[in-house]
């Protein structure tokens, strides 16, 4: 089955996205959704926002990144593909968060500063480097047409 990540904070960073899953080859896509925007969440304070065990002390009083919905707020990030597995370990890694379903309607590649406006789907779904995502896009864009 496919199934793709929408990064907004620290699953941005190739390198973090390694630490979680050293075998992702995938390409992360550069993206904008619609109506979710970034937010900052609830200090991790042991018993009061994330159960700490000995395995995340190290991120006592952090405030991590969270998104939210939003009417007409916009997010970007990284789209990243992965399997099964992977889909696993960053569930792992991400304990304490809730996964949400994302609407395709509302999923859009991000553009150079020029803007999407000028140019056709075509032009900006041959920019797009990771296959699966420009299915993604695709699908989306057929989506927004209806």
């Amino acid at each position: 089955m496919k199934h793709f990540i929408f990064g907004y904070g620290s699953l941005i960073c190739p390198q973090s996205r390694s630490v979680t899953a050293p075998t992702l080859k995938s390409i992360a896509e550069p993206v904008i959704i619609n109506h979710i925007e970034r937010i900052w969440s609830a200090r991790v304070l042991k018993g009061k926002s994330l159960v700490l065990d000995k395995n995340r002390e190290h991120i006592r009083g952090w405030t991590p990144m969270g998104i939210r919905k939003r009417q007409g707020a916009s997010c970007n990030g990284v789209l990243i593909h992965v399997d099964d597995e992977e889909l696993e370990r960053f569930d792992i890694r991400e304990e304490g968060y809730k996964r949400h379903r994302i609407d395709l309607i509302d999923v859009y590649p991000h553009c150079e500063s020029t803007g999407c406006n000028s140019v056709t789907n075509d032009l900006v779904l041959n920019a797009v480097r990771c296959p699966e995502c420009n299915i993604v896009f695709d699908k989306a864009h057929k989506k927004r047409s209806c």
